[in-house]
């Protein structure tokens, strides 16, 4: 749609909806990278594996102590 007013062109655009759908938690599980820290990986990844995909993506040194 445009409308002319004063001699100046407004066009009003319609805006689209966002529509996001959150991944299914059944089909993920969690994974514990440190305390403050937790992953979501399919159910047939390795934990240590996303683990090292997780460090090695990172700038900061992997923490020595890591409970997991």
């Amino acid at each position: 749609m445009a409308f002319k007013l004063n001699q100046i062109l407004f066009i009003m655009a319609d805006k689209k909806q966002n529509n996001n759908t959150s991944p299914d938690i059944s089909k993920l599980k969690s994974v514990i990278i440190d305390n403050r820290t937790r992953i979501y990986i399919p159910l047939d990844m390795s934990s240590e594996e996303a683990r090292e995909r997780y460090w090695s993506n990172r700038d900061v040194p992997k923490p020595v102590n890591t409970k997991a």
